[in-house]
């Protein structure tokens, strides 16, 4: 007959084991610049066009740390057509309807 051991293991083993978590990924921010109000290129509707600006950043851990981009976009309200503009595309609408921003 054999003898069986009971109690505690010999050596002892951390419940991690060595592994490593970590929490990565790409978060965007959408952030509305305006609202201004002239006629669509593509409906003819004089209707409110949002100015978007969307951000991309890394995140670790769900903080955002380095700057992957930056998209500005202008969507009709009335069809939902939306374009990607340049920054300074976006400066001239914004500087068109808000005068104070000059």
């Amino acid at each position: 007959m054999g003898v069986q051991r009971q109690g505690r293991p010999d050596r002892i083993v951390p419940a991690w084991r060595g592994y490593v978590l970590l929490i990565f990924g790409i978060g965007t921010k959408e952030s509305l610049l305006g609202v201004p109000y002239y006629v669509c290129e593509t409906c003819g509707q004089a209707a409110a066009h949002r100015l978007l600006k969307h951000s991309r950043r890394f995140t670790l851990f769900f903080i955002p740390l380095i700057p992957l981009g930056v998209r500005y976009y202008d969507t009709c309200t009335y069809c939902a057509r939306t374009i990607e503009l340049s920054e300074q595309q976006i400066e001239a609408v914004t500087r068109q309807t808000n005068p104070e921003l000059r």
